[in-house]
Formats: structure tokens, sequence, C-alpha cells
């Protein structure tokens, strides 16, 4: 999306790959009614089984500290998901400025390594 809006900003003509831009499209729209499936499945599911085993207070403390881990689980795995997603769309837009054919496979490569670094530098201030 940002590609194509800095394009027809530029002015430039471009020849669009319209079933490229559709499966963009698609997967935009698709991509979080997915996700809430997915989720109420889960919660769904989760909570089926869990009523079936908890019986009295002690267990729906055990219950939520059980929760309580799985969740910071998810919060990892979907902190690394954005960094990496949001480190590509800062480099999408520089990226065929590196990728002459005369080039060499490191000056090809820079942006994803720089990007990496910074994914790297981050993860080490925020874990520290």
């Amino acid at each position: 999306g940002s590609i194509m809006g800095l394009t027809l900003i530029s002015y430039e003509k471009i020849i669009w790959s319209w079933d490229g831009m559709g499966h963009i499209f698609f997967t935009w729209i698709f991509s979080p009614i997915l996700g809430f499936v997915s989720s109420l499945f889960l919660m769904k599911l989760t909570h089926k089984i869990l009523s079936k085993r908890i019986k009295g207070l002690r267990n729906l403390e055990t219950s939520n500290a059980i929760s309580g881990s799985f969740l910071l689980i998810m919060v990892v795995v979907a902190g690394f998901s954005r960094a990496g997603n949001d480190i590509s769309n800062a480099i999408a837009p520089i990226y065929p400025l590196f990728q002459e054919s005369s080039s060499s496979i490191f000056y090809q490569r820079l942006p994803m390594l720089i990007g990496g670094a910074g994914l790297g530098l981050g993860l080490i201030v925020i874990g520290w």
C-alpha cells in the first residue's frame, strides 16, 4: 500500500500487477478475520477444557497462572512479528536503490543487514 501511494504521488507511469495488488488487498481483509475466528475458537476450547477441570478457588488460581504464562509467550511472539513487519516496511522503499546489477552482494543486502542490526539492538536495549 505504501509503495503504491508513493508511486501515485511521484506521477510516474507505472504498470501495476493488479493480480499482486489483489492478493495484498485480500490478505488485508482476510487476515484480521482469520485471526479473530481462530482466537475465538481457541478461547472457547480453553474455556470448555478448563471449566471441566476447575473445581474450587485453588485450581482457579493455578489456571490463572498458567494462562498468564501462555499470554506472556504470545506477547513475545507478537512483538517479534510486529518488529519484523515494521522493519520490512521501513526497508521496502529504499531496498530498490541498492539493487544495481553491478553492485556486490554485500551492497545489495545492506538494507536488510541494517534492519536486522536494528532489531537486534532493540532486543538488547529492551531485554537489558
